[in-house]
């Protein structure tokens, strides 16, 4: 379980550290990859690879939204655990007095 959060906020801490690409620089990153793949362009095949590019790519930036909300709830709830054990440690040093 730990290596899967390790890996998720890795995914997500590297995902933020790329910059942003222009429509035209990803079409032709989809471009590439479908010649590449070996489809035509102008083909009913190639166009169904560039929408598959672009689904995938639309996944991708979701599930990496995903994660950096999760890892941002996580950090919140830990906050949160911590006020509570540090008023736990204030009450108990009160007592002791």
């Amino acid at each position: 379980m730990k290596k899967i959060v390790f890996l998720l906020s890795l995914s997500g801490f590297l995902t933020s550290c790329t910059p942003s690409l222009t429509r035209d620089q990803e079409l032709a990153i989809y471009r590439s990859r479908c010649l590449d793949y070996g489809y035509l362009m102008g083909t009913r095949e190639f166009a169904d690879c560039m929408m598959q590019q672009e689904t995938q790519e639309q996944e991708f930036a979701l599930q990496s939204r995903k994660i950096a909300a999760l890892e941002s709830q996580n950090s919140i709830e830990k906050n949160k655990v911590r006020v509570k054990e540090n008023e736990l440690r204030q009450k108990r040093k009160k007592k002791v007095k």
